[in-house]
């Protein structure tokens, strides 16, 4: 397409003249899900949760026929409370659901048997009470249903937990003698739980004390300085350097590709609010942010664990710079989706996080390109992780980054 317009006008241009031939998402599957979103309060689900293709909504998978369908649920550590929502069961077409790691209550409910493709069921790691219905047990003990609840259930998910409680008739006799034998059992368990909880109290001060200088602990992946030392073979590649430190080429153990962000000497931050910084950016998940695979927090050295992005950053491509290798000149159409994808980045960090995450450094050597040359956003959440002062201020107060461009 040619246009004498100018690049903004050229692309609403092409957009307008574009024909997109992808019919929406199944009605009933589009009612199940919104009834969803306002059962979980995901602000994050705007427009068809199918539509366009490659830009589904966080957490779903679709199968776009005609119409596309819901095939497969995963809101795994997502912070959800409440109920497992009903409206599941109207999805029909779905595979796949992973409710794990979430604060959910009450029961599970049965109508979930009654997805007719369901496969795999996770709902480890809730708080769920009562049992398992019987229905799902059956379709796991068949083999049609992977099912997974074995760390949120409590002891009355075995089939005769109920009506254990019923009161009978006994003799007067059997009576006196199980009173007697239930205060003895009291008595014997008291004297084991007070010991106990003496023991344990003495394991757990001196796990504190030996830990005390240790690395960060977390469900996430700490790495130590040794092993930092050895992802980026002793730091032999460097591959740029931004304001808050170097940044290494390196490798894990089964061969992934990373980038090592080193931090200087000169910061300031202690050692906790490193921890809590560090943990909270590792659950920030997007398609257009740069993930946090690890991090190190070890006497002076401290250093961030990054995705590896193969097509380097957005200004090498637009300046063609001398010292990056593999730049072309973007054409409009990547121009354009490159822009999409930052925006929907943004937008994730401004409206999806809670709190909001404002980057205040964002320029084209943060907006990182992949293989397929598609955005995603690196940098953001550092002014608190790599604050270089002794500044105690948010990362909604403080001024962060380098002396680029620093937004309103």
């Amino acid at each position: 397409m040619e246009s004498g317009l100018p690049p903004i006008l050229n692309a609403l241009e092409y957009y307008e003249l574009e024909q997109f031939t992808d019919s929406a998402t199944d009605p009933s599957d589009v009612n199940a899900i919104m009834s969803i979103k306002h059962t979980y309060n995901r602000d994050d689900w705007q427009g068809d949760p199918c539509l366009p293709k490659g830009y589904s909504w966080s957490g779903l998978s679709c199968h776009f026929g005609s119409p596309p369908r819901i095939i497969s649920l995963n809101l795994s550590s997502s912070k959800l409370t409440g109920e497992i929502s009903p409206s599941l069961a109207h999805l029909l077409e779905l595979e796949s659901i992973d409710l794990s790691y979430n604060d959910l209550t009450r029961s599970v409910p049965d109508v979930l048997a009654t997805l007719p493709k369901l496969k795999s069921l996770n709902i480890s790691g809730n708080k769920l009470k009562g049992p398992i219905p019987q229905s799902l047990k059956d379709k796991s003990d068949h083999g049609s249903l992977l099912l997974s609840f074995d760390e949120n259930q409590t002891s009355c998910q075995r089939d005769h937990c109920e009506g254990n409680s019923k009161k009978f008739i006994v003799p007067v006799v059997v009576s006196i003698i199980a009173a007697v034998a239930l205060v003895i059992l009291l008595s014997v368990l008291f004297i084991f739980h007070r010991k106990r909880k003496i023991k344990q109290a003495e394991v757990v001060n001196n796990t504190i004390a030996s830990n005390k200088e240790g690395f960060l602990k977390s469900k996430n992946q700490p790495f130590t300085y040794s092993e930092i030392v050895t992802i980026t073979a002793n730091f032999e590649t460097g591959i740029g350097e931004g304001g808050f430190g170097k940044v290494f080429h390196g490798h894990l153990n089964d061969g992934t590709p990373v980038a090592v962000k080193v931090l200087s000497s000169s910061s300031k931050q202690g050692y906790k609010e490193f921890q809590a910084e560090a943990q909270s950016l590792m659950i920030v998940h997007h398609k257009n942010l740069v993930s946090l695979i690890g991090y190190c927090k070890e006497d002076d050295h401290t250093a961030l664990v990054y995705e590896f992005m193969s097509n380097g950053n957005l200004r090498q491509h637009l300046f063609c710079m001398d010292d990056a290798t593999n730049t072309t000149v973007l054409n409009w159409n990547q121009r354009l989706q490159i822009a999409v994808d930052a925006a929907q980045g943004l937008d994730y960090l401004h409206n999806g996080c809670k709190p909001p995450i404002v980057h205040r450094d964002l320029k084209p050597s943060n907006i990182l390109l992949t293989e397929n040359m598609r955005a995603k956003i690196a940098d953001f959440g550092l002014s608190r992780a790599f604050s270089t002062d002794t500044s105690t201020s948010s990362i909604s107060t403080t001024l962060a980054g380098t002396p680029g461009y620093i937004d309103p």
